[in-house]
């Protein structure tokens, strides 16, 4: 009697290759995806991580580790950050956000040189928050003052666009977290007498209204030590 086991794989829409590549890496003693786009790795990343097929994700990720940062397309990065939350934590996956965390720098890590150059502002306005949220704590990022980190998380958070069929009030009360998390990252100067400066962490807590970024108040105090124009932004 033979009896024949159906598996329903849903693989992503428009990708039917890319399950079909995962059933066969899912028999192969060593599957080969090295011929894959970097599109293709990372929908079989997610298709062997949902339906936990260690060996295929192990090879995607070998693959991946084998990419420089300069070669790491601009998309490929994107869709990185938006991997469910907790992957960048795994051990398996700290090569390739490490090199993602590498092309942030090349690209984005000097925020004034950011500003001044319009293709590179795009750039940033369309990094998912875990991204920018990156991009903001790594202690390579160079930045001259702090109205500049500031300005950037407002101009990002206004350029966000409204999901189809969800409420301005829901989609705030949604990304509230996570604007939270990036202006935690905010440090402003606060003078502590004529002679010294002490520096505070700003918690920083915002409503919107008509797109706007009201900072309601201010900061509690913190041990992270004052820069200057030559400083990185970082903790």
């Amino acid at each position: 009697l033979l009896l024949l086991l159906l598996l329903p794989i849903h693989d992503p829409a428009g990708q039917l290759a890319v399950g079909e590549l995962l059933l066969q890496c899912m028999y192969a003693a060593r599957p080969d995806v090295s011929a894959c786009s970097q599109a293709q790795l990372l929908q079989l990343l997610l298709l062997a991580d949902r339906y936990d097929v260690p060996k295929v994700l192990a090879a995607v990720l070998e693959v991946f580790a084998g990419i420089a940062p300069a070669d790491l397309e601009w998309c490929t990065l994107q869709a990185l950050y938006c991997l469910p939350a907790g992957c960048s934590g795994f051990e398996a996956y700290q090569g390739v956000f490490a090199a993602a965390g590498d092309k942030l720098q090349a690209e984005l890590g000097d925020l004034e040189l950011t500003w001044a150059d319009e293709v590179k502002q795009q750039l940033l306005l369309g990094l998912p928050q875990p991204a920018l949220l990156q991009l903001l704590q790594d202690p390579r990022t160079r930045v001259a003052s702090e109205s500049t980190v500031f300005c950037s998380i407002e101009r990002w958070w206004q350029q966000q666009p409204l999901p189809a069929g969800v409420s301005r009030d829901d989609w705030q009360a949604g990304q509230w977290q996570g604007t939270r998390e990036l202006l935690q990252l905010v440090r402003m100067q606060v003078r502590a007498s004529s002679s010294s400066w002490t520096v505070c962490a700003v918690h920083w807590f915002v409503t919107a209204q008509s797109g706007d970024v009201v900072v309601h108040s201010a900061c509690a105090s913190s041990r992270w030590c004052m820069r200057d124009a030559a400083n990185v932004h970082g903790t």
